[in-house]
């Protein structure tokens, strides 16, 4: 059986989809009483507690929290749909291509400073924010975030254990993503020279 590509207008329709889940998953899982998910290890407690609030959940008065109860405990898989569908796109755009090295450090360059874009701005604004939130303390606690600020623009943080969460939480995605696209090429090296898939 033939399967047929997904398009890019699919692609673009299930990643609406990956990021609604994760505008609603943010949302919902820091209400009181939301299910807790298991989205960096399994916890047979955090299902338990997921399956009594869907049962619960049918009676008339809460019918509501269903909804938000699924979001809460599921909707962190919206970036793993988009991580897939973000490798799907670069496996069919590049696969028949040949790369030069030149190419391959260009191709990651350029992403590092599409990505520096987004977050070089937004560093001023995470201080002004500690501004207003430490006041006088604001030197001891931007000294502790230097390190952590060079580790979001350097995109390490997620290899530095219990750090993927500096400053705030979505910063990891950009490391996470640049680390994602030096694997693709290392495995489109790979497929290259040996034939051979990772």
């Amino acid at each position: 059986m033939l399967i047929s590509p997904i398009s890019c207008n699919d692609t673009n329709r299930f990643k609406g989809m990956a990021i609604l889940l994760i505008v609603l998953h943010n949302f919902y899982h820091v209400l009181p009483q939301a299910p807790i998910e298991n989205e960096f290890f399994f916890n047979i407690e955090n299902t338990n507690y997921y399956l009594k609030s869907v049962i619960d959940s049918f009676s008339p008065i809460s019918i509501t929290s269903l909804f938000t109860d699924f979001f809460s405990f599921f909707g962190h898989y919206g970036v793993a749909l988009f991580i897939f569908l973000s490798g799907y796109g670069l496996t069919i755009k590049y696969s028949s291509k040949e790369f030069s090295n030149i190419e391959k450090i260009h191709f990651i360059w350029k992403r590092i400073l599409r990505f520096w874009k987004v977050i070089i701005p937004l560093i001023p604004l995470s201080v002004l924010v500690k501004m207003i939130k430490y006041g006088n303390g604001l030197w001891e606690t931007q000294t502790d975030h230097i390190g952590e600020y060079l580790s979001i623009i350097t995109f390490t943080q997620t290899l530095i254990p219990g750090k993927e969460f500096v400053v705030s939480g979505p910063w990891w995605f950009f490391g996470a993503i640049l680390q994602l696209y030096i694997i693709y090429i290392f495995s489109y090296y790979i497929k290259k020279v040996t034939g051979f898939c990772l």
